[in-house]
């Protein structure tokens, strides 16, 4: 294994938050999209897919705090996919779908390394064979080897994980979903299987989001229909509980669900087809029990409406904006700190001929019960050519948000109207930071100049600390890893 160039480049910026150091690495391991990066007692353990020519695995680096490599593991681990990575008391877990084709069958394995001498250990946590047939001939047939198949959710806390895999058999006109729930060491503490007929003419509801409640141990599900309700899912020890329902606000709408304690929210954004509405701000509260308490709309604040948007925006609406180029604006991530409040961020999405591109960006902050702080517009002026660079990554330091995304204009080009440059793939970026407070003010921060940097992963970055955060970047053969440190 070609190990890392031990060469450090250490650079100060000053940021609103705090003093920031910011440390970047050479390396010659190929960089993927897919990373996890966890932070040590003293060091950094990364866990990324690995390709040579010869096979096809996991790479494991256990690097200092001044990114050199210390040591390294690659597990060879054909037809195999990484579907999550965690890290509990020094001791990796990866959770692994390994597709045996010859067999027909998928098994779910548990892979755990021990930091300090990285050993390994696998056990096997579920197989989907055969008496699945339909799900395993369509998978096989139109999927490549490395395909993975079923959803990962993981509580707030870390404590708790769920695999959710969904499976049909046609000659029974049956469809099932198998919800695996674990704890932190991936000990099984129950298993739910929902069964009910199938019709593939009527394929009415579709997957939304979901979340799980450490308070509870239970898997909350929100399931939408075009046009025709939703329906909300929760897995426990105690059943799996399912009930259809209808909001009274009708208006389309991209939402979300998140919770904690003894209520959860489902949230995000409306739209009015009609020209002379704005569109808004929708919130609903509901009791673990899964009963409504409450739905209301809310406006955008005024610094959203006036202060933050183009002219152009002012006129159409800035969610209007994406659905006149051939896009859409919805729900990105939701957050929910330590005394419920509701953190909303939404995208506008532009559909290019052969990919997407991501502009604006819509931060909302809520009470638990639906009040709104405050709304901001956040304006990046992104059409980049590459979705692996593009979008953003939302992150909190010190209880703070900071924004992360790439941009082919310089810090003084980023205003209001001025639009980056007509998308294509070797484009050269530059790194920002937007940098918000508890009152919703933010700052605008470059991070790397484009013309001597490479160009970073953002939706990949990690936050690996409660200060630190780690980036893996690339261009043409030159491979770096950076660290932004924003502790005292």
């Amino acid at each position: 294994m070609k190990k890392i160039i031990c060469l450090s480049i250490f650079i100060l910026f000053a940021l609103g938050l705090n003093a920031q150091k910011t440390t970047i690495n050479d390396t010659k391991i190929p960089v993927y999209d897919d990373q996890y990066s966890f932070a040590l007692s003293n060091g950094i353990v990364n866990v990324q897919d690995f390709e040579s020519k010869k096979s096809y695995g996991f790479l494991i680096s256990i690097l200092d705090d001044e990114l050199n490599l210390v040591n390294d593991l690659v597990i060879e681990a054909p037809n195999s996919a990484l579907h999550h990575v965690s890290l509990v008391d020094d001791q990796l877990h990866l959770l692994v779908q390994e597709n045996i084709q010859n067999l027909g069958r998928i098994d779910y394995k548990l892979i755990t390394i021990d930091t300090g001498n990285l050993s390994q250990t696998s056990k096997l946590l579920h197989t989907l064979n055969q008496s699945n047939h339909n799900t395993i001939d369509r998978f096989f047939g139109q999927n490549s080897s490395l395909a993975k198949l079923g959803r990962i959710d993981v509580s707030a806390d870390k404590k708790y994980i769920s695999l959710s895999i969904e499976s049909r058999i046609n000659s029974l006109k049956t469809k099932s979903i198998t919800v695996l729930f674990f704890n932190s060491d991936y000990e099984l503490l129950f298993e739910k299987k929902y069964v009910h007929t199938w019709n593939k003419n009527k394929e009415r509801f579709k997957y939304s989001s979901s979340f799980i409640n450490s308070e509870n141990k239970k898997l909350f599900v929100l399931n939408y229909s075009f046009g025709d309700g939703y329906k909300l899912e929760s897995i426990g020890e105690d059943g799996y509980d399912i009930k259809d329902f209808n909001f009274d606000n009708t208006l389309p709408k991209s939402i979300t669900i998140i919770g904690k304690d003894d209520n959860f929210y489902c949230v995000g954004f409306y739209f009015n087809e009609s020209k002379k509405e704005q569109d808004g701000i929708f919130y609903s509260k509901f009791s673990n029990n899964l009963e409504l308490l409450e739905e209301k709309t809310i406006l955008y604040s005024k610094q959203l409406l006036e202060q933050d948007q183009s002219k152009k925006q002012k006129k159409k609406g800035f969610s209007a904006i994406a659905s006149k180029v051939g896009g859409s604006f919805g729900v990105s991530n939701v957050f929910l700190n330590d005394d419920l409040e509701i953190y909303l961020l939404g995208e506008i999405q532009i559909n290019l001929s052969n990919s997407s591109a991501y502009d604006d960006i819509a931060v909302v902050k809520l009470t638990s019960n639906g009040d709104l702080k405050w709304s901001r517009l956040v304006d990046k002026s992104q059409h980049l050519a590459r979705e692996s660079q593009s979008s953003f990554k939302p992150l909190f330091i010190d209880n703070n948000l900071v924004i992360l995304f790439n941009s082919t204009l310089d810090f003084d080009e980023l205003n209001l109207d001025k639009k980056s440059s007509r998308p294509y793939a070797l484009e050269k970026l530059n790194l920002f930071s937007v940098n918000f407070d508890n009152e919703g003010a933010f700052k605008y921060k470059q991070l790397t100049d484009k013309a001597t940097n490479v160009n970073y992963f953002v939706r990949e970055s990690k936050q690996i600390d409660a200060n630190s955060i780690i980036l893996f970047g690339s261009r043409k053969k030159e491979n770096k890893i950076l660290k932004l440190d924003y502790s005292n």
